[in-house]
């Protein structure tokens, strides 16, 4: 017997927490006859199965035998989640490459390009006929942009469309998202939207009026605050026919000496279940951005933020990471049927369109066939790195933190491999531990 590679310790108000990323479980030690018996497993690894703490131990995955190859079990069950995905269609759908804000973090070109009729039959047709074909049982669009809501009567009159075949087709289940920055978001606009299919929404608050004046202004440099949040306000009170809202803000140096504030404000204006939030660093996703807008990300950040957010740990967004989910380090498009449509039709494996690259693998045509550039099939195999092999956040990543430079780049460029990190993980792992209010 030996120890699972994939444990992580941390010492927690002078109490050992073990956490195993394999099983998902986790064990508070408090007795000292269990700690010196750890120590002593660690000293001589001379397990037995009689050991009443070893046999626990073994029960939870924190001790295997010698002979279990951990990452070749683990390597099953991502090959399992793939290909139980087959009938799941995710696509990001980009409306438009126009919005009515410019955001001082964004990091898109505002162009006067918007999806066209063309493309929103053949993404129609794209969904149709793997419907028809028992190939789709599982259909789920997010709507993005630029904004999204500056095409909303091609939205509406698309989900009207795709309202009919989900009448002729009731077995097929939907669920539809969108992004937007909730200035063209009405209360009666987002009941129309979710009776044709929304559950989900990401509506950037960035703090309170100063500080989201500041970051999200209008085109024309105008404050966008007052509108949002009524807004919301609107939806907050409506009773029926609801999907979720995740009021997102986006944090950094100017905005965190306020940020446990209006959490507080957020938290009592917002008060329908329906509401939950998520506090994230400002990224930069283009490569250029000025460094004064970005979030720090370091220990001392992450701390404060997940102290916030375990004052009102049931209104979280589901997008935190959690070192007891397995796969939650993976992007989703490393899934099959998960794309991006962009609006000159292009489709691409990265949601994000990588710092601006070319990521697209195909065309959508009209009649809602791709032209692929390649074998499709082939991204879906031989996925893993080397180094996945005796890396502790496989579990979590399963060498898929980033399809586009594991499957496009070159070797020099392919450095999403995450084991190079893998001291800043195991911290913000132990970070997650100590604050997020899960191991209490």
């Amino acid at each position: 017997m030996k120890f699972s590679q994939y444990n992580i310790e941390h010492l927690k108000n002078g109490k050992p927490i073990w956490v195993n990323l394999r099983t998902s479980k986790w064990v508070r030690i408090s007795s000292q006859d269990v700690l010196d018996r750890i120590n002593y497993l660690k000293e001589t690894n001379d397990f037995s199965k009689d050991n009443p703490i070893d046999k626990a131990f073994y029960d939870r995955g924190f001790i295997v035998d010698d002979d279990f190859n951990e990452y070749e079990d683990m390597k099953q069950w991502w090959v399992n989640r793939i290909e139980e995905n087959r009938h799941r269609l995710h696509i990001m759908v980009y409306t438009t490459d126009q919005c009515n804000f410019r955001c001082i973090y964004c990091p898109e070109e505002h162009v006067s390009r918007n999806l066209s009729n063309e493309h929103w039959n053949g993404l129609f047709n794209f969904i149709k006929n793997g419907v028809e074909k028992n190939e789709l049982d599982e259909i789920s669009i997010c709507f993005f942009g630029g904004e999204p809501l500056l095409e909303t009567n091609k939205i509406l009159k698309f989900l009207y469309k795709l309202d009919k075949l989900k009448k002729d087709y009731p077995n097929v289940q939907y669920f539809h998202t969108m992004t937007t920055n909730g200035y063209l978001l009405t209360p009666e606009l987002y009941q129309e939207l979710n009776m044709l299919g929304l559950k989900r929404y990401q509506i950037t608050v960035d703090g309170f009026k100063e500080t989201h004046d500041a970051a999200r202004p209008r085109v024309d440099g105008q404050g966008t605050w007052d509108v949002v949040v009524n807004n919301l306000k609107g939806i907050s009170i409506l009773k029926e026919n609801l999907a979720n809202v995740v009021i997102r803000i986006n944090s950094n140096e100017k905005i965190e000496p306020t940020l446990e504030e209006f959490y507080k404000w957020a938290n009592e204006t917002f008060t329908n279940e329906y509401f939950t939030f998520d506090i994230q660093g400002v990224s930069n996703f283009s490569g250029n951005l000025d460094e004064n807008l970005l979030s720090k990300d370091d220990a001392a950040t992450q701390i404060k933020n997940n102290e916030i957010k375990k004052q009102y740990k049931d209104r979280r967004s589901s997008n935190d990471f959690n070192v007891l989910t397995k796969g939650c380090m993976a992007c989703r498009t490393a899934n099959r049927n998960c794309y991006a449509l962009l609006t000159n039709g292009t489709i691409t494996i990265c949601e994000a369109v990588y710092m601006g690259k070319d990521t697209h693998v195909g065309k959508l045509k009209e009649d809602g066939s791709i032209e692929f550039k390649f074998d499709i099939n082939e991204i879906y195999i031989n996925t893993e790195y080397e180094e996945c092999e005796d890396c502790i956040q496989y579990p979590l990543c399963g060498g898929r933190a980033c399809p586009y430079r594991r499957l496009i780049s070159t070797d020099v460029e392919r450095l999403d491999c995450n084991k190079k990190d893998e001291n800043k993980f195991l911290e913000k792992a132990r970070v997650f531990i100590e604050t997020s209010g899960v191991f209490d």
